[in-house]
């Protein structure tokens, strides 16, 4: 999280992601950094969103995509 939520809770999480893996996962309410190592036949590379990803309503279901390029919420 770029800065603690409204119940003062501040938190990062990682996950290690193998070419067209899924993964689900509950995360806290908050705005987040996004940052990846792209790895394959090339060198790795770190990537990072160009914006702030906010998750503002727990009730919804927010899709990551990490692609060559960027970082995407949607």
């Amino acid at each position: 999280m770029n800065k603690p939520n409204d119940k003062g809770e501040c938190v990062t999480y990682s996950f290690g992601l193998g070419r067209g893996d899924v993964v689900s996962a509950k995360v806290l309410t908050g705005c987040y950094w996004g940052y990846a190592w792209i790895t394959g036949d090339e060198p790795s590379v770190a990537r990072s969103g160009g914006s702030l990803m906010c998750l503002t309503d727990a009730s919804l279901v927010y899709h990551v995509t990490i692609s060559k390029e960027t970082i995407t919420l949607k």
